[in-house]
């Protein structure tokens, strides 16, 4: 029972809670020791999903132990390597004596994604991404590593995955501005603080205005009117995307409608309006667009915000 409290069930290699103590054992003893060094490896493995979506999840658990295994081939007996969950593992490297002994490390684990894998008789291909703490000695708490191991790793599939970054103190302030980002625009979406702005689109060969296009954009009460290249990006990460779709969509529909009706000769200007590749996989973009066109057929107006689905968080 006690060693399966600390020990994964699928890979046996040790879980997030035996890593986590003897982690807080190294933050001790780096207190005790002057001489005494280590650090934290964040390992992903990039669209592990796609294993499991073509040839199985029982196939997925394989690779999992094959590459377990591999990292194990690369670490020295002294080291520890972890599985904390889904497709992520760690690795706490002690008592090495130059930085450059942890870029080997790091570079032959990145080695092993770069290579195949034979899973009941089908070759995989991945690629890992790999954020590092190595500047230890700062911290007092075995989890603020592990969460700035984390950060530097998803940084790294930010920009591209297949790759390795050590932390920086920087990292950090840039993900508490991109949460606080995150929840400003949840509060935009439904607490209507965003806009459509309207873009003419003329004929060329008519020589007259045929429609527009709408462009949502967010009038923020501090920041004051931000540009789309930084909040349309967030809302695709977070799935804010859905709801912001939505009531660009319906108010788009409203707008014209309320043109048609009051400009003459207005009746035949078209709206373009721009979805996400995540509203066409959500089913319900087909039925909502068809109700927005008949309430602009109908005159209704918008419905209310909690109409367009609950906050994300």
């Amino acid at each position: 029972m006690l060693h399966q409290s600390f020990h994964d069930s699928l890979t046996g290699i040790p879980n997030r809670a035996l890593l986590t103590e003897r982690l807080s054992r190294s933050l001790a003893r780096a207190k005790r020791r002057e001489e005494y060094q280590f650090a934290v490896l964040m390992i992903d493995i990039d669209n592990f999903k796609s294993i499991n979506d073509t040839i199985g999840h029982l196939a997925g658990d394989q690779f999992l132990i094959q590459f377990s295994n591999q990292i194990k081939q690369c670490i020295r007996s002294t080291d520890t390597i972890a599985r904390m969950g889904g497709d992520e593992f760690a690795v706490l490297l002690e008592e090495f004596k130059h930085p450059r002994e942890i870029f080997k490390i790091a570079r032959r684990i990145y080695n092993i994604g770069k290579s195949s894998f034979f899973i009941e008789r089908n070759e995989v291909k991945i690629s890992a991404s790999i954020g590092m703490v190595i500047e230890t000695r700062s911290y007092d708490l075995a989890e603020h590593i592990l969460r700035d191991a984390d950060i530097a790793m998803y940084r790294v599939k930010e920009t591209g995955k297949s790759s390795f970054r050590i932390f920086k103190k920087e990292m950090y302030k840039m993900t508490l501005e991109s949460l606080k980002m995150q929840n400003d625009l949840s509060h935009a979406i439904f607490n209507n603080e965003l806009v459509l702005y309207y873009q003419p689109i003329m004929s060329a060969a008519k020589e007259k205005l045929i429609g527009f296009e709408a462009l949502v954009r967010w009038k923020h009460p501090v920041r004051g009117m931000v540009g789309p290249n930084l909040f349309i990006p967030l809302a695709e990460e977070t799935d804010l995307i859905l709801p912001m779709g939505r009531f660009v969509i319906q108010e788009a529909c409203r707008q014209l409608k309320e043109w048609h009706d009051l400009v003459p000769g207005a009746d035949r200007l078209t709206m373009n309006v721009n979805v996400s590749t995540k509203q066409f996989m959500d089913g319900e973009l087909t039925n909502f667009i068809i109700k927005a066109l008949e309430e602009k057929q109908t005159g209704t107006g918008i419905p209310e915000s909690r109409n367009y689905g609950e906050p994300h968080h």
